[in-house]
């Protein structure tokens, strides 16, 4: 069964959600039944590594629907979606293209120094590491100021070269745990 976006350019946004809330069903049956199976493909990763897929990104404006949903930062969910998304972009070297022309590695790092909700701190440094898996990706972390290194488990990871500041945590500043929005403090 193939799937087009052409009829309807309002689909790339719903198939999105939908990809990201199929994907996390499965890999929680998947979790539950086996201990190493492949998970399905994510549909921005596979998107980025096709010049006919980074022309398609461009023309639904896909860069500027995530890079906004980061932005304005109305429900976390809808952030974290959009940051699996960007990093599934930004892990082939083709998407780093894109990755790089918006500026999505000082907004990550940014919000894994700074973000209010502690959990998407730690998504964003997740989704660095995503970014690591192409060689442009490291090159524009490391440009940042982070370390990269490979490791034989798994895969590119990055830190902070000054870890202080990733784990500093403003107690004047209002902080969330994502999951049941109860103060840090």
């Amino acid at each position: 069964m193939t799937f087009t976006f052409q009829d309807r350019p309002d689909r790339i946004d719903r198939a999105a959600d939908v990809h990201i809330l199929i994907k996390v069903r499965v890999e929680l049956r998947i979790h539950k039944t086996f201990d190493n199976a492949e998970l399905p493909k994510h549909l921005m990763g596979e998107l980025a590594k096709t010049s006919p897929g980074i022309a398609y990104l461009r023309s639904k404006k896909a860069m500027e629907y995530f890079v906004e949903n980061i932005e304005r930062g109305e429900s976390p969910l809808r952030v974290r979606a959009s940051l699996w998304a960007l990093g599934q972009l930004g892990s082939s070297n083709l998407g780093m293209e894109l990755i790089k022309q918006y500026g999505v590695i000082d907004i990550l790092i940014r919000m894994s120094y700074s973000h209010t909700y502690i959990s998407l701190r730690g998504s964003c440094r997740y989704i660095l590491n995503m970014l690591c898996a192409s060689a442009e990706g490291r090159k524009e972390i490391v440009r940042q100021g982070w370390l990269t290194n490979r490791n034989s488990n798994i895969g590119w990871i990055c830190v902070p070269a000054v870890s202080t500041k990733f784990f500093k945590i403003d107690k004047t500043e209002d902080n969330y745990w994502a999951a049941n929005g109860q103060y840090w403090n």
